[in-house]
């Protein structure tokens, strides 16, 4: 049988635990059990759902999987980390499309901004701090990337993550004054404003300089045609 998620289709006498799950998605992420099936082409068949052997996690605790020359005499393999598919592929691809549209574009974005909102006499230790509070958030992601599946799932995991990102972009949207064209020298004035929703009420400043340059584009085109 070949699916994007494996059914289980034999029961092994070692765990009443794993023995419950009906798929490999559930068997998988219990987290104590793993799969062991004949692979055929990218799916399973003849799988059944067994507990892992906590001192040894390529094999299981019992069953046709708990010794490696019999697995590979009897052609089966065994699985604990995850599920095999056959749009296994579309997880590299994504990953590749998203690197490539995420470094040249977003990537880049918050660092150019950090160098341009501080004013001079405190523009190395505002990017220093920044810097730091970026890469300790960072690793407390990955650090607590695991545990968090755990708790709340991979789909929950995933849709906090969306959340966050919802809510930094109403903050951006919000708060953050368009330094488009305005000098180093006088960004601190864009943060003059009375509003603090400086992303919909860009202060004088701001809306002064990108008068300008509109019009200073609006007069090189006149004099190119």
């Amino acid at each position: 049988m070949t699916t994007d998620d494996p059914s289980v289709t034999l029961t092994e006498f070692n765990s009443t635990y794993c023995s419950q799950f009906a798929t490999c998605d559930g068997c998988i992420h219990s987290g104590h059990c793993g799969m062991c099936f004949h692979r055929v082409g990218h799916g399973a068949a003849l799988a059944s759902c067994l507990a892992v052997d906590d001192h040894d996690s390529s094999c299981s605790l019992g069953g046709r999987c708990s010794n490696e020359t019999e697995m590979e005499a009897q052609g089966l393999q065994w699985v604990s980390t995850y599920c095999p598919s056959r749009y296994s592929y579309l997880t590299l691809a994504a990953m590749m499309l998203y690197l490539a549209a995420f470094a040249p574009g977003m990537g880049i974005v918050p660092w150019v901004v950090n160098a341009e909102i501080y004013p001079i006499w405190g523009r190395s230790i505002g990017s220093g701090l920044s810097t730091t509070c970026n890469w300790a958030t960072n690793l407390v992601v990955s650090f607590t990337f695991l545990s968090l599946i755990q708790a709340v799932s991979q789909v929950g995991a995933f849709l906090l993550y969306s959340g966050l990102a919802l809510l930094a972009f109403l903050f951006v949207l919000l708060f953050l004054p368009e330094t488009k064209g305005v000098p180093l020298e006088v960004v601190q004035e864009t943060f003059s404003g009375k509003s603090i929703f400086m992303g919909l009420h860009p202060p004088p400043a701001a809306r002064s300089y990108s008068r300008v340059i509109d019009e200073t584009v609006l007069i090189g085109e006149d004099n190119d045609s």
